[in-house]
């Protein structure tokens, strides 16, 4: 009884060093255990830095839910949202993203046949940057634009949100060796997601 008692106690540090660490309890000496609120996850859009690896550097457990991995024929209106040409055969993929089961993103990509080099189910395992990477399509130059949206009732449920709150969506374009390759339309939790920068010599000429 004495071992099994102590091996508990030694789960129970563990544990609660784990979740200290994580951000969701803090200690103070001489006030016990307060529950505090997860930090959003930081994310700086001009770096190479993945969603899925920011959120493993949190430690936190980085999970995707694959709702999407159909091949479409872009028509008006998927050519006039991802900049590729009526006709042009894509792969649309949609993913939530999620941090310890607390959700984080919600993406939309569109790809071209000749950079899809992953299946479904290598997506749920890491970043679809990666795979790019992994697999001869390392992306060598990236153009981003961040917008303003409200949720619509697809958006709001996967981001748990209530419909009509709004959001920032980043619209993502990868290249490499001059071709354009991916789009990402990512739009990201109001509160469990933040973009964040750093601007050196301000005011200087």
């Amino acid at each position: 009884l004495h071992r099994l008692i102590r091996r508990q106690r030694q789960m129970c540090i563990r544990d609660r060093g784990d979740i200290e660490a994580r951000g969701l309890i803090s200690r103070t000496q001489g006030s016990g255990t307060r529950v505090e609120g997860a930090a959003a996850i930081q994310h700086h859009p001009e770096t190479s830095h993945t969603l899925f690896e920011l959120i493993a550097a949190s430690k936190r457990e980085p999970s995707t839910d694959v709702r999407e991995f159909s091949w479409i024929l872009a028509d008006a209106d998927a050519s006039l949202l991802t900049g590729f040409p009526i006709g042009r055969r894509l792969l649309r993929i949609v993913r939530d993203r999620y941090a310890s089961g607390v959700p984080i993103a919600s993406f939309e990509n569109f790809v071209i046949p000749e950079a899809v080099v992953f299946d479904r189910e290598a997506l749920t395992r890491g970043s679809i940057e990666a795979e790019f990477a992994g697999n001869g399509w390392a992306t060598d130059r990236i153009e981003y634009e961040l917008t303003a949206v409200v949720l619509d009732e697809v958006l709001a449920a996967s981001l748990q949100m209530p419909v009509g709150t709004p959001a920032l969506r980043e619209h993502r374009r990868s290249y490499r060796d001059g071709v354009y390759y991916n789009i990402g339309i990512n739009t990201y939790h109001p509160v469990n997601h933040s973009i964040t920068g750093v601007v050196d010599g301000v005011g200087t000429a």
